[in-house]
């Protein structure tokens, strides 16, 4: 029988185990360490080319984020309900050319495009709910199938 190490726990003193400081704990998170990360790399972006740090260029960088923030969104629930979507982006890039077509060779009002791209966006959407939730197949295989239509 090979011989195991065997390692005694950390205590304080008085017998209470031995924890990471609050602040420890909370700087040693992924999701924290990602955050850090990415500061980082703005930061050494920045120094780099002066023009990264900019308020006109931040701006553009939000605002090019938000559609990938809403996306986001909708797939953590996706995520959370133990199913995926492959679909996402697809469905996206379907609704950026329905408004551009409705506009360019129909002349018809963005605001009118992109009702219609919602409604195209919606209607693919209800279709792999339906494959999902009344077919019973996997999400995945869904989303794969409809993603390739």
């Amino acid at each position: 029988m090979p011989l195991v190490p065997v390692t005694e726990p950390r205590v304080r003193l008085d017998g209470a185990p031995l924890r990471a400081a609050p602040l420890r704990r909370f700087l040693l998170r992924r999701e924290i360490l990602l955050v850090l990360a990415m500061v980082a790399v703005a930061l050494a972006s920045g120094l780099h080319e002066s023009a990264f740090l900019t308020r006109s260029n931040l701006s553009f960088v939000a605002a090019d984020a938000a559609a990938t923030a809403v996306l986001a969104v909708g797939q953590t629930i996706v995520l959370l309900t133990r199913g995926i979507d492959l679909s996402v982006a697809p469905i996206l890039g379907l609704s950026a050319v329905v408004v551009g077509f409705l506009g360019q060779n129909h002349d018809l009002p963005l605001g009118i495009g992109v009702v219609v791209s919602l409604a195209v966006g919606l209607g693919l959407g209800v279709g792999n709910g339906f494959l999902i939730a009344v077919t019973g197949l996997p999400p995945i295989i869904s989303t794969l199938g409809t993603l390739s239509v």
